[in-house]
């Protein structure tokens, strides 16, 4: 081989190699992050099967779900995703108030020391800092191991976006957002550093761009849940600042972006129709809303007659919005022939405004209101109630031996919901007015900063007195899901309950009237 053929291949080959090695490398970087996709997809494919099933608990759903990432991580001990999605699982595990005090500390901090101990291991490993630093609370901690990272590698996606993340946190957001935006342009396909940037425009108050980054981030996330608050956050902003295009896109990203599980694909496909065509309807456009309504009739028909009834006077309110008063009169009245009694909604919802005035739809709205008087009378508990020893927020005790011989209202609310307990206290306020003889209680459970929370219920202008409940009174009331308010009759028997609530008028009215016949069935 003569010298200039020599030289040429050398060439060649010192070329080359980079290129077929740097192509080695994106295919495996490819294969890794489908196979991270596909593990966390598996997490939630646990959540909805064990988590609708009998045979399962919450512990079985928590092991379980661990032992996946664990496996994936033997595969690939470096994976900054998968290490991240498994310390959320004990995360999520810490701040369950169904898990003993004691049982979450000890917990919290196993694994702080863990990933501690990993850290001092091999303080090198980039994987192995940045999931030392999720576990830490000290923000300016956290920016020095970010810095740690990016010494190790200017290039580090999760350095960058763990310095811009604890900027952030630390409130220094010009140099938060420069981090934050050097993530994104080394590696634009993972989502953290966008919904991190979701926050920091929110703080900043930058609507537009917080939309954007939430738009990416929804869009990257290997499942939609990861990244859910941020998609109401910039929701929730656009709908309050009547950018119903940004809600458009925002809504079409959800109604795309589906889960795996085929129930939860069809149940998520009609409520995101639902959604949808609301945004539809407030962009004037109803021929796109309308479509979208019968694919929801389609599905809702399949479940349930009831749910299909909620169809169809969705349907009428498109109808009558548009001036189609005959096709509106029609689909309400299938929507009673269905079982549809929310005659409050019917008679407060401004798109039937222009039936107002009609004596067909006066006709339907009575008829509405007679058949939720029937529905709310029917299958009281008649059951007695446990009695009880409690304390209020202003330390008085209270026994429900001594409430008896007149009827009793209680309102149980959780603390992570206590908002929700507030609001329909003061709207027991209003009953109270009519009958100061009845005493009503609100019931706070799982309150863990009593006057944190007492002093927030004052701030919001709540007068009825509020109990602290114990877990055993909770459990002797079968307290899962609130605000859950309760009648019980002079005699000590629990009578009826109206479970979860909606704000606003109409929710409001029903209770009340609920409420008013309640007592003339019991008198």
């Amino acid at each position: 081989m003569n010298k200039r053929k020599f030289i040429t291949l050398f060439l060649l080959l010192l070329f080359a190699a980079p290129v077929t090695l740097f192509a080695y490398r994106d295919r495996m970087v490819q294969t890794q992050r489908e196979a991270e996709k596909q593990v966390i997809a598996t997490q939630y494919q646990l959540r909805s099967v064990m988590g609708n099933s009998d045979f399962f608990s919450e512990d079985d759903y928590y092991r379980t779900a661990a032992r996946v990432y664990a496996g994936a991580l033997k595969r690939y001990p470096e994976s900054v995703e998968l290490g991240q999605r498994l310390q959320n699982l004990t995360f999520d595990r810490c701040g369950d108030n169904a898990v003993p005090e004691a049982e979450r500390t000890a917990l919290k901090d196993s694994l702080i020391n863990y990933y501690k101990d990993l850290y001092e291991k091999n303080p090198k490993s980039a994987a192995n800092i940045y999931l030392y630093a999720r576990t830490l609370d000290d923000y300016e901690r956290r920016l020095k191991l970010g810095d740690e990272i990016l010494k190790l590698d200017k290039k580090s996606y999760w350095g960058h976006e763990l310095k811009g993340w604890s900027l952030s946190a630390l409130e220094r957001y010009e140099e938060a957002e420069k981090s934050l935006r050097r993530a994104t342009e080394i590696d634009s396909t993972i989502p953290d550093a966008y919904a991190d940037l979701v926050t920091l425009y929110y703080e900043t108050a930058r609507p537009k761009e917080l939309i954007g980054a939430a738009l990416h981030a929804y869009e990257l996330a290997p499942h939609p849940m990861l990244v859910v608050n941020e998609f109401w956050v910039a929701r929730d902003k656009a709908e309050g600042l009547g950018d119903y295009e940004s809600v458009l896109e925002l809504d079409k990203a959800r109604f795309h972006k589906r889960t795996e599980v085929e129930k939860d694909l069809l149940m998520d496909i009609s409520y995101y129709a639902e959604t949808l065509a609301s945004t539809y309807r407030a962009l004037g456009l109803p021929d796109s809303a309308l479509l979208l309504l019968d694919y929801r009739l389609a599905y809702a028909a399949s479940v349930s007659p009831k749910w299909e009834s909620g169809v169809l006077f969705d349907k009428a309110c498109l109808e009558a919005s548009c001036g189609n008063t005959e096709k509106a009169i029609k689909l309400l009245e299938q929507s009673m022939e269905k079982g549809f009694t929310s005659y409050a909604y019917a008679s407060t919802d401004s798109s039937l405004q222009s039936l107002r005035g009609d004596a067909r739809f006066l006709g339907l709205v009575s008829q509405m209101k007679d058949a939720a008087k029937v529905e709310a009378g029917s299958n009281p508990l008649n059951a007695p109630a446990p009695d009880f020893t409690l304390v209020s927020f202003t330390g008085d005790t209270v026994s429900f031996s001594s409430l008896r011989g007149k009827p009793v209202i209680l309102d149980f609310w959780l603390n992570c919901c206590a908002g929700a307990g507030a609001y329909t206290l003061k709207v027991l306020e209003e009953f109270q007015k009519s009958h100061p003889e009845i005493p009503v209680y609100g019931v706070g459970c799982d309150i863990t900063d009593l006057p944190g929370v007492a002093g927030q219920f004052s701030k919001w202008g709540v007068k009825l007195p509020n109990l602290v409940c114990t877990p055993d009174v909770k459990d002797a009331y079968g307290i899962v899901g609130t605000p859950y308010i309760l009648l019980i009759d002079s005699k000590g028997v629990m009578k009826y309950y109206n479970l979860g609530y909606g704000h606003g008028e109409a929710s409001d009215q029903t209770l009340l009237d609920k409420l008013e016949w309640w007592l003339e069935i019991i008198e």
